[in-house]
């Protein structure tokens, strides 16, 4: 059951953020490709300088050293800009948007300072925010802990997750979103041992599905508006 429950655990976070090391994104503009202190290097939708000295050392300590990391596949959707900027600003209605739909999906709620949080009835939680964005990204950053059942221990979580999209246009001037995500998660040494024995040789698998997964969350509900018109009230109601 603990690995069960680490599994639906990972996949709820944000839909998660796991390959064993991180990657060259291609680059969009504007943008920037930085190395962290290591030989880790990530595509960031901002000039690493314009980062604060707080938000750089967040990101370096878990770019270069991930518990486990992960890159999406490449996706494209018909969605205006406008729309995605709003859903990625909004994901608890997001959220909300799945369970009017009868899908299943963690109960987000937005906090202080622009920021999020999912927790579950074990005592587990995670809080997210975006420490930097740009024309063709952003960047979450989160921390929370896992609770694997009474009788063990929490296990401490930091996660990046750097997401990259265009907006492109067709023949017939309709606007779709590409986008992809780059998610590396860490956790102490000892909590690390429990996650690669639950996981096993499951993690690059489950790694990317979460990844992907992150994707679908919003891009998703984007294309079930244009089924649904009906979900742009759901998005919007007063709470």
């Amino acid at each position: 059951m603990p690995r069960v429950r680490l599994l639906r655990w990972l996949s709820a976070s944000l839909g998660l953020w796991l390959s064993w090391t991180s990657t060259l994104l291609p680059a969009a503009d504007p943008g920037a490709i930085v190395q962290t202190r290591s030989d880790a290097r990530v595509w960031l939708p901002t000039a690493w300088e314009q980062l604060s000295p707080a938000v750089r050392a967040k990101i370096g300590s878990i770019v270069d050293q991930p518990t486990i990391a992960a890159r999406s596949e490449t996706e494209e959707f018909f969605c205006s800009e406008a729309l995605y900027q709003w859903l990625l600003d909004h994901p608890d209605r997001v959220s909300l948007a799945w369970r009017h739909l009868g899908v299943p999906a963690v109960t987000i709620r937005p906090t202080a300072r622009q920021s999020f949080s999912w927790t579950d009835s074990q005592g587990s939680e995670l809080v997210w925010k975006t420490v930097a964005r740009g024309t063709n990204g952003r960047v979450w950053y989160a921390e929370g802990f896992f609770h694997l059942g009474v009788l063990l221990p929490k296990v401490p979580v930091k996660a990046v997750a750097v997401l990259q999209h265009t907006t492109l246009f067709d023949p017939k001037d309709r606007s779709r979103i590409r986008h992809s995500v780059e998610v590396y998660l860490q956790t102490d040494s000892a909590a690390a041992k429990v996650v690669m024995k639950l996981l096993g040789p499951s993690a690059p698998r489950m790694a990317h599905a979460g990844a992907t997964q992150l994707l679908l969350f919003f891009s998703g509900i984007a294309q079930q508006l244009e089924r649904r018109p009906h979900l742009y009230e759901v998005l919007v109601e007063t709470k």
